[in-house]
């Protein structure tokens, strides 16, 4: 389902009163893209790059009502490379360290005090070691110190592109991702520099990520540099270029997969828009899951999970768009967050099955009889099916013989031994709701035919329990006893009989 709405989707679910759910349940979470969605999706970016687009009609998909505007080329930026109590430069070239006033701290070719320490073997200063282009500062910042990396606008885009796109992308991709974060340094510049920042930009994903040059294993090794000429030439191909809208860069965001569809914001460039080339996305489909008592230990104070529903939605793509706001209800009460307040505790990649954006619908499997199975009664060596009618009231659709069964939770007397496989027989037979249908939705009935054999049971009377469950998926709470009746089998000597008896005028019946 496609919802072309504005503003949020409200999604209705109402619910009677149900038990908890069973603690070792597993909640199963399929989702759409990796990352927050809005602007430019790098992987649907490539799509559109492997289909013959240019860079600019790219960027136009991904950022409508935008214009291509000019920077210069040999613009600065200034780099917070880490935030510390003790900051270490040092320099293959001479060198001047200055005061912010530009009065002069030290230079290369000074004479200096030093204290000579000894030690046996070699020793170098700990931790990995980041070559950059420019100039390094150190400025306070309350009772730390900031490194600042202070560089041209395109040297500082050298270590970014190659760390935000792969250098083996289409060379179209490329630009547009030089463009973009050209576009988005130059407007972090700008308000810094209203803001009376010390500095434009971090080096993080929460801005860009930014690598700098290149690292070095030890002060002695060679340099791994990370920029690569491809990236390089891609900036070097859009040099200056930036997204404009009202004559202002504009903030432009990207991430990596948007699942097919961005999300818009309050911004009016950041709409949301189809992203069909997504589709060769590694992120565009992806399933994470989670028990129930994990959900119950991340939100000790709802008690036992009764439910998850989500409430509003932003109305873009399958199942009505990106999560806005959901709520968690137990026995004791509901906690209401966002979707990225459900994803962060469970995210990936810290967790490997684990849920990598908003757009997302959570799954479980749960029923309710209709009404309890009447007992049953059999010859013993017969064979019988019983009918039985249960209420999907989860949130995942049961399919027409698929993995939704009943099936006793232990070898049965009664039961063959298909029934201890993972080929039970009493998957759901038919949707008893709308028999057309090849699935069982939340609130239909499905009907389930369950075999049972008496082949090697003497008479007597016995109960056989059974369980709905879900294979390779979940367990449900729904369990239920079916009382069997075994009789004395009938044994036909109707022909001795005949032959042999001679009978008084009455009536008879011969089975």
């Amino acid at each position: 389902m496609i919802c072309a709405l504005t503003g949020v989707f409200p999604v209705t679910q109402a619910r009677a009163q149900q038990a908890p759910l069973p603690e070792g349940a597993r909640i199963v979470v399929p989702g759409h893209g990796w990352g927050h969605g809005r602007g430019m999706g790098q992987w649907g970016a490539k799509g559109l790059a492997d289909q013959g687009k240019t860079y600019t009609q790219i960027l136009s998909t991904y950022y409508p009502g935008t214009t291509l505007g000019a920077r210069a080329s040999t613009e600065d930026i200034r780099v917070l490379l880490e935030t510390s109590s003790d900051v270490i430069a040092s320099s293959d070239q001479p060198f001047t360290a200055r005061w912010s006033n530009n009065s002069i701290i030290a230079t290369s070719d000074a004479t200096y005090r030093y204290f000579k320490e000894t030690w046996d073997g070699t020793n170098y200063h700990g931790g990995s070691i980041h070559v950059y282009r420019g100039a390094i500062e150190a400025h306070q910042g309350g009772s730390s110190i900031n490194s600042i990396n202070v560089l041209t606008m395109q040297q500082y885009l050298y270590g970014v592109v190659p760390r935000e796109s792969p250098a083996s992308w289409p060379a179209e991709e490329l630009k547009a991702q030089a463009v973009a974060a050209r576009t988005y340094a130059a407007r972090r510049k700008d308000s810094s520099r209203a803001a009376g920042s010390s500095y434009d930009i971090c080096v993080t994903t929460s801005c860009q990520s930014y690598g700098g040059y290149g690292t070095k294993s030890s002060p002695t090794s060679s340099v791994t540099v990370l920029e690569s000429s491809s990236t390089n030439s891609a900036l070097d191909a859009t040099a200056g270029k930036v997204l404009m809208y009202n004559g202002s860069p504009i903030l432009a965001e990207y991430s990596s997969s948007t699942g097919g569809y961005t999300a818009a914001s309050s911004l009016p460039y950041q709409k949301a828009v189809p992203d069909p080339t997504d589709s060769v996305s590694p992120h565009h489909d992806w399933t994470a899951s989670m028990t129930v008592s994990e959900i119950e230990a991340r939100w000790p104070s709802i008690g036992r999970l009764i439910d998850l529903t989500v409430t509003q939605r932003n109305g873009y793509g399958g199942w009505g768009g990106r999560v806005l706001q959901m709520n968690i209800i137990g026995t004791k009460g509901t906690t209401t967050l966002t979707g990225y307040g459900f994803m962060n505790a469970f995210a990936w990649p810290g967790r490997s099955n684990g849920l990598q954006g908003n757009w997302f619908t959570p799954l479980y499997w749960r029923g309710v009889l209709q009404s309890a199975p009447s007992a049953v009664t059999m010859y013993a060596g017969e064979s019988k099916t019983i009918s039985v009618r249960i209420t999907n009231t989860g949130t995942a659709s049961w399919p027409v013989g698929g993995n939704v069964h009943l099936a006793t939770n232990s070898a049965s007397s009664f039961a063959t031994s298909t029934w201890i496989s993972s080929t039970r027989p009493a998957s759901v037979a038919r949707n008893a709701t709308d028999p057309t249908k090849s699935s069982v939705g939340p609130g239909q009935v499905a009907e389930f035919h369950v075999p049972l054999s008496a082949a090697n049971m003497p008479p007597g009377n016995y109960s056989q329990r059974f369980a709905l469950i879900a294979d390779n998926q979940s367990v449900t709470s729904l369990a239920f006893t079916v009382g069997i009746q075994v009789l004395v089998p009938w044994v036909s000597e109707a022909p001795n009989l005949l032959t042999n008896a001679s009978f008084e005028p009455s009536t008879y019946a011969w089975r």
